[in-house]
Formats: structure tokens, sequence, C-alpha cells
């Protein structure tokens, strides 16, 4: 049994995807570039990271500070000198030690 709001789900679901495409395309006539951070790489050090993580807490002290998961991408512009310029940072969670 196929219900109408079945059909439409499908539906928007193809135009958020096109939508989605025609983004990608505009960002990238634009320069702009999805980046996600390493994971296990210091968040104190790394650029492009916004404020406030996610903590995580481990028992392991070597994983402090470290980066554990990557909430939502950042993206970035390339400029003319080949330098990136952040324009959302990235999102994530960070591993915090706690006995």
């Amino acid at each position: 049994d196929r219900s109408p709001s079945r059909g439409l789900g499908d539906v928007y679901k193809r135009q958020l995807e096109d939508i989605q495409i025609q983004m990608d395309d505009a960002l990238a006539e634009c320069e702009v570039e999805v980046f996600s951070p390493e994971l296990g790489a210091d968040y104190k050090t790394t650029d492009g990271l916004a404020d406030k993580p996610k903590i995580i807490e481990t028992s392991d002290n070597e994983k402090n500070g470290q980066i554990a998961e990557i909430i939502a991408p950042g993206y970035q512009r390339r400029m003319p000198n080949d330098d990136y310029e952040v324009i959302i940072e990235a999102k994530v969670a960070i591993h915090v030690f706690k006995k």
C-alpha cells in the first residue's frame, strides 16, 4: 500500500538533494571548500575550530584535549595567495581526561 504522503516524502527528498547539488556547485565556483580537522589532533593548536566543543570524558590522559569526533565540518575559502580563510568553523567534540 503506497500512501500519497510517502510519495511526497520521496519528491521532497529528491528536491533537497537537487538543492544540495546546486549549493555545492555554487560554493565550488566561489572556491569555498568543506574541511574537517583530523581526529586525534590537538584542539588547542588546530585552526578553524568553533569555541565550546562538546566534551567526551576519557580515562586515557594521553587523549586529553584531542579531537574525538567531528560534529559538523567547516567551510573555508581559498585566497589568491593560496592561504585559506575560514568562513564557518568546524564543530567538534574533544576528549577530556577524568580520573
